[in-house]
């Protein structure tokens, strides 16, 4: 957070990531709505971005590389700000994300170092989507067997969703902090601060994979 006029400050944010989904465009989209999770967190409200992308030319089409952008240029603008540019680089791993810049006024900034032990954890979405796409891309490279795959279908859709909405029915004095859960684990694992409210939310499907001893890579 910089001050930059009176009580007026910009909150600045970066998040890139490798594709989690088959499918280019959901990439893109879940890369931008991630990338503004923390603006959001902040207090702020999101001003424009900059595209962040490694692509491998000689491995993939560039119509998959403008299926990404287009995913995250369209969920940047359901967002409410402008992707004004940005960089790319040739690599062996498609990435994407952004570099969002957000405004803000000192005095309604929230941090995520201000919580306490026994403050009530508010989730604006339900926690498993990481176990989820882990299984489903262990199970779909057949490396554990036969087992069905597991749909993802509702885990894209919190992904893809904006917490806009959520941080802007924010406003309790009572509220000392807020964050965005970036590596979501299931109710159980050790959080940050504070407690889980009364009305725990997760992914039903997701509560079957994280009880299978498998080794899975998602980085979500």
């Amino acid at each position: 957070m910089v001050r930059i006029s009176g009580d007026l400050a910009i909150a600045q944010t970066v998040d890139f990531f490798t594709p989690i989904v088959d499918d280019p465009y959901l990439f893109g989209a879940i890369a931008a709505a991630n990338s503004v999770s923390d603006i959001y967190a902040m207090g702020a409200t999101p001003i424009v971005g900059l595209a962040i992308a490694a692509f491998p030319t000689d491995i993939l089409p560039l119509d998959v590389l403008q299926e990404i952008l287009r995913g995250g240029s369209e969920k940047a603008a359901e967002a409410g700000f402008p992707i004004a540019g940005g960089h790319t680089i040739i690599d062996d791993v498609p990435k994407y994300g952004l570099a969002v810049t957000g405004v803000v006024s000192v005095l309604k900034l929230v941090r995520n170092s201000t919580a306490k032990a026994g403050d009530t954890l508010v989730l604006t979405k339900p926690v498993g989507n990481g176990i989820l796409i882990s299984a489903y891309r262990a199970l779909t490279r057949k490396r554990f067997g036969r087992r069905t795959p597991p749909s993802v279908e509702e885990a894209v859709h919190w992904m893809t969703m904006l917490n806009r909405d959520a941080a802007h029915r924010r406003g309790d004095p009572r509220q000392r902090g807020s964050g965005a859960v970036e590596r979501p684990r299931l109710p159980g694992a050790r959080l940050p601060a504070g407690r889980y409210a009364a009305q725990r939310r997760d992914i039903p499907e997701a509560r079957r994979y994280s009880r299978a001893r498998v080794r899975i890579h998602a980085d979500v």
